[in-house]
């Protein structure tokens, strides 16, 4: 990932918890706690749509919003054990390709 790709992900993320902690904070919690977001950046909105399509926060449809806290902590874990993955295999190649540089000295 380069490294302006890195900071997209970074504020990507930082909207993300962004909006999760204004829906938390005001009780979003369930369908009848509900609110409305305001106007969004295109980071936000996009940081909304992903919580959106990953069920992490629900669309009532009505211009509404809310938390559902469950699904947003699966999401969380499994992004937590892809980076775990994704460095192990950093890790394993470091390793093969320093093993193959001291072998060939």
């Amino acid at each position: 990932m380069s490294e302006a790709g890195a900071i997209v992900a970074t504020l990507r993320l930082r909207k993300e918890r962004e909006i999760v902690s204004f829906l938390r904070e005001r009780g979003a919690l369930s369908a009848t706690a509900a609110v409305q977001i305001g106007p969004q950046s295109l980071m936000g909105q996009a940081a909304l749509r992903s919580l959106v399509r990953n069920s992490a926060v629900i669309d009532d449809h009505n211009g509404s919003y809310y938390l559902d806290n469950d699904a947003y902590e699966t999401l969380r874990s499994k992004r937590r054990l892809r980076i775990g993955i994704m460095l192990v295999l950093v890790l394993c190649v470091a390793v093969a390709v320093f093993l193959a540089n001291s072998a060939g000295t």
